[in-house]
């Protein structure tokens, strides 16, 4: 996957390094869990010690390898956030299609009222870029530039 050499010159070299588990399971892209001290089993029966922290990426037929590699900078910059104590302070669900918004609308709403995500996407946005993450950017920009109406 040539989309992860931004992992490999990252400046930060000397901090710990997340595993990346791959599931099957899974509706969106992925998500990360801060290091801690137990194990855990994220999908197919198989337990990972989490003392580094973990990144689950889920996989199906439709995500490209660009797409995961996108995930994976977003959830990486999760792990940064976590090591420079940028903790998020309410917790907001990806948003689900049947809530009677439009899916531009939930986009909008995640991360523009949830700024640890919103940085995440810029990071990812820097690092490893993909048609639906350049897109939402563009949403919250265009947002943003008509004032939040």
């Amino acid at each position: 996957m040539e989309n992860l050499n931004w992992l490999i010159k990252n400046s930060q070299k000397d901090i710990p390094r997340p595993k990346v588990v791959f599931c099957a399971r899974g509706n969106y892209g992925g998500y990360y869990l801060h290091p801690f001290e137990n194990e855990v089993m994220p999908g197919e029966g198989r337990y990972y010690d989490g003392e580094k922290g973990l990144i689950i990426i889920f996989e199906n037929n439709k995500q490209t390898d660009g797409e995961i590699a996108s995930t994976l900078a977003h959830e990486f910059r999760h792990h940064l956030q976590w090591l420079n104590n940028i903790k998020q302070k309410v917790y907001y669900d990806w948003p689900l299609e049947n809530n009677g918004k439009s899916h531009k609308q939930n986009i909008l709403d995640y991360f523009l009222k949830n700024p640890i995500e919103m940085d995440a996407l810029l990071f990812e946005n820097r690092m490893a870029p993909s048609d639906y993450s350049l897109e939402w950017e563009d949403w919250v920009r265009q947002k943003i530039s008509k004032g939040m109406r």
